[in-house]
């Protein structure tokens, strides 16, 4: 019989959901039969049918090939309010999706990052810097014993400082990475190395020279120092940070530092600002936004250079990736309608293209290194979506 049916790989999400990739209507066929579960398992003259009819139209399945996969449904778990808290997200995550770094954004109350596990709850809620009264961000390393993030300096001088948290729940101890800084200077740690050694972020030594820059214990190092520039992310060793850098915020394209040297990845065609969001774990897979009249999604390689993972369903071409997964195939953000409306968190990937999260006002911010695990926020609260 011609064609490939690929069930090895298609079929590990069980949503009964299969996809031909060349199919019009997005190639969808739902096996079920008054909500029971998938009949290609048990009904042969289905599957065969299906078959002939794509082998009866080769071009659909691209030269005769065919390919059966099942397409990922979505779990969800919306982590509770603390008590006395209205608002609160999710930022980062360990690398296998097992411990949630966020904070909290209650009026009237000091904002503080938070460790949160299924099984444990809220974990740990990590001290403020000196007597300041917020803290944010919280990407995490590997097994989430390193936070990096921001704080506020103290009551009196409540700027904000890039800051790192080590150690676990009820051990944590906070390190300020810029402590002269006072207003207008401020600083923001936004991305760590697994082993949470290396600390990549911006700072702004007079609130208005942004400066990328790279930390480890004992010292600074600055990336860029002239006109604007910003680190967001890096390898997992370190040795690759991405952010961008320009002449100005009218004037700045995405780019990466590989040990210490800065290439620019440019824009997409007709935009004219970009910046790096995330990479993949050796740093050549590289993520972010491009803008021009809107904003777009892209993933870049060596090989392929820019590419727009285009248009979210429902006609949202306001697109924004936060990060990729450890081989930088699934990717996750922010979809809305051009004037901003109508926000949902979305899962991208090579072989799924747009999977939606969440909505409306969802924000998908993090992603498990192997992509099936993602973490964001509902406006309100915090979630967590897994594949299934």
């Amino acid at each position: 019989m011609p064609g490939l049916i690929n069930t090895a790989t298609g079929l590990r999400y069980g949503t009964g959901l299969f996809a031909f990739p060349g199919l019009g209507g997005g190639g969808l066929i739902n096996p079920t039969s008054g909500g029971t579960p998938p009949l290609f398992a048990g009904s042969s003259r289905l599957l065969l049918n299906t078959i002939q009819r794509m082998q009866a139209r080769p071009q659909l399945a691209g030269a005769g090939s065919l390919s059966i996969r099942a397409v990922p449904g979505v779990q969800t778990t919306t982590v509770p309010l603390f008590s006395g808290w209205t608002k609160a997200n999710i930022y980062g995550m360990s690398y296998d999706g097992a411990t949630f770094v966020g904070f909290n954004t209650s009026p009237g109350q000091n904002q503080v990052l938070y460790t949160w596990t299924q099984a444990g709850g809220y974990t740990s809620f990590l001290p403020l810097l000196n007597n300041g009264t917020f803290a944010g961000m919280g990407s995490a390393n590997q097994d989430a014993t390193t936070v990096v993030g921001y704080a506020g300096y103290s009551s009196t001088d409540n700027y904000q400082h890039a800051a790192v948290w080590r150690g676990g729940p009820n051990n944590w101890t906070v390190t300020d990475l810029t402590p002269t800084y006072k207003n207008p200077a401020y600083s923001q740690a936004s991305g760590c190395s697994a082993d949470g050694s290396i600390v990549v972020g911006f700072r702004t030594p007079d609130g208005s020279l942004y400066e990328a820059f790279v930390w480890v214990s004992g010292g600074m190092t600055v990336l860029a120092s002239t006109g604007v520039a910003g680190a967001y992310n890096c390898s997992t060793d370190g040795s690759v940070v991405v952010g961008y850098n320009g002449t100005n915020f009218s004037d700045y394209q995405a780019c990466y530092w590989r040990e210490g040297v800065r290439t620019s990845i440019g824009a997409l065609p007709g935009d004219t600002t970009s910046y790096a969001t995330g990479c993949s774990n050796d740093g050549s897979v590289i993520v972010g936004v491009s803008t021009g009249a809107t904003n777009h999604g892209f993933r870049w390689t060596a090989g392929t250079g820019m590419v727009d993972i285009g248009v979210a369903p429902g006609a949202r071409s306001n697109v924004q990736v936060r990060v990729c997964s450890g081989d930088g195939s699934a990717l996750v953000g922010i979809a809305a309608q051009t004037n901003y409306t109508d926000n949902v968190a979305f899962r991208w990937s090579l072989l799924d293209g747009y999977t939606i999260l969440g909505g409306p006002d969802a924000d998908g911010v993090t992603i498990s290194k192997n992509g099936t695990i993602m973490g964001g926020d509902n406006y309100i609260q915090g979630q967590i979506w897994r594949l299934v």
